[in-house]
């Protein structure tokens, strides 16, 4: 069984979930954590336990590998608690969202931080000074309130997606091993990272763990890495 952790919201992850439906794949969201059957052990060793899915309990063991979409749980998550709880309840599933994620020892892409359940809780300012780092061509980024972090120059923009020790859709095999190195820098398996062209150079434009999943060749991807 794939787990795909995912917003209720995700239609991406729901349709990756009927592409991989031959591999048992499961679109995991609150609803299924709020479902009764689970039952989580740690302490020395692997923790052990049962995921509960649909009223069903689902031994950890079955889970081949984890596809993280769900950076946390924000209360618009949590329609059926009592709005009063909504906050409290939140937090505390994201915190065991972050334990159970660490200890399970099947592959999860991306696997949990403190800041964030699908790696690095980095803003575009951190990802782009470590792109900076790693050799990718960067430019200064303006915030101006009410618009995106990140707005194109105007020039066309191409979407790299990084899947573990595989570059997709690169502009240029010169950006290859430098995303690569981006990807392990921040500790990550999963990186989509856009780039525009100006002035017959490839430049980023901003970084996301949230990679596109509706491209045939990254879902492969990923389902080859998890196999």
């Amino acid at each position: 069984m794939i787990v795909i952790l995912a917003s209720r919201h995700d239609a991406a992850a729901s349709r990756l979930a009927a592409r991989w439906a031959p591999q048992q794949a499961l679109r995991l969201t609150t609803d299924d954590l709020a479902a009764p059957g689970w039952r989580w052990t740690s302490g020395a060793g692997t923790p052990s336990g049962t995921m509960g899915s649909s009223g069903v309990a689902v031994p950890f063991g079955r889970i081949r590998g984890v596809v993280t979409r769900l950076a946390l749980v924000h209360e618009h998550e949590l329609p059926f608690i009592d709005e009063v709880d909504r906050a409290y309840v939140s937090q505390e599933i994201s915190a065991f969202l972050l334990a159970w994620l660490t200890g399970l020892s099947c592959p999860v892409l991306n696997r949990p931080s403190p800041t964030s359940l699908m790696g690095v809780g980095w803003r575009q300012e951190q990802w782009l000074s470590a792109a900076a780092e790693v050799g990718l061509p960067t430019r200064p980024l303006h915030r101006v309130l009410g618009r995106p972090a990140i707005e194109s120059p105007g020039g066309p923009v191409v979407r790299a997606t990084v899947v573990r020790d595989r570059v997709l859709g690169a502009p240029s095999t010169a950006v290859e091993a430098p995303l690569l190195a981006l990807a392990r820098h921040a500790g990550v398996e999963l990186l989509a990272v856009s780039f525009t062209l100006l002035e017959q150079r490839w430049w980023v434009l901003g970084v996301d763990p949230l990679v596109d999943v509706d491209d045939p060749a990254v879902a492969d991807t990923i389902l080859e890495h998890l196999r």
